[in-house]
């Protein structure tokens, strides 16, 4: 592999960075959505992906020498631990065999009691692709060694569409929100208009270390970005 391993000094000692791909190609993941949200309490998702570097390179591996009727299956069982009785109904990639440090794909699945009702209310989670969950390594008061951050991703964005039932409105529009820390950067922005919300993500990982020096401060960013992240929404009957 044509890798590029720096090194930074960070309070008197030498920690890696960044293992990177190519010194030329970031490693990214970007993500066009659309969810529809269907008067059965299911939902409707589509994806479109792009990944660049490494990244890539991790789905090629996975997917490789695959039929689609395997992918299908291996896309099921990965999706299935988050939505039981998932229906993949479409998953294609785009020139999977060519040596690309560019990768497409789409992705389409129905999942059922998608939604919940409360009274006379629906109640949602936003359906972000990627979306990050608790961690017990940030459960500490503290650290004495470094943290290692675990992801593919130098960077992570994703556009998503959420279509409401017929007859259904969002009760309140969620606030715009920006977090930062030194290690990375998370800023999530909302937009709301006749039934449809349109959110936009954008994770940005700035090193792979955090050393015990700024764990705090990691842990109360990464923590409200996935607090963010499992945000519920409201529906409201009329409006």
């Amino acid at each position: 592999m044509n890798g590029a391993f720096s090194l930074a000094i960070e309070r008197g000692s030498l920690v890696p960075t960044r293992l990177v791909l190519s010194q030329f190609q970031s490693n990214t993941l970007t993500r066009v959505s659309k969810a529809v949200l269907n008067e059965d309490n299911s939902m409707t998702f589509t994806c479109s992906s792009r990944r660049t570097g490494a990244v890539s390179a991790g789905m090629r591996s996975r997917y490789r020498n695959k039929s689609r009727a395997d992918c299908i299956k291996s896309l099921t069982e990965s999706l299935g631990t988050e939505y039981p009785n998932i229906e993949v109904r479409d998953f294609t990639i785009k020139d999977i065999d060519r040596l690309d440090p560019v990768l497409e794909d789409i992705q389409e699945y129905k999942v059922p009691q998608f939604i919940s009702d409360a009274g006379g209310f629906k109640l949602i989670r936003m359906p972000w692709k990627d979306k990050l969950s608790p961690t017990e390594a940030l459960s500490y008061d503290s650290r004495t060694y470094p943290y290692m951050l675990d992801s593919e991703e130098d960077s992570l964005a994703e556009t998503l569409r959420v279509r409401f039932p017929a007859g259904y409105a969002l009760k309140e529009v969620p606030r715009s929100v920006k977090l930062s820390d030194s290690a990375a950067t998370y800023t999530v922005e909302y937009r709301y208009s006749r039934g449809e919300l349109v959110g936009t993500r954008k994770l940005v990982y700035r090193k792979t270390v955090v050393n015990p020096g700024g764990y705090a401060g990691f842990k109360k960013f990464y923590n409200e970005a996935v607090k963010e992240d499992n945000r519920h929404l409201l529906l409201k009957k009329g409006g």
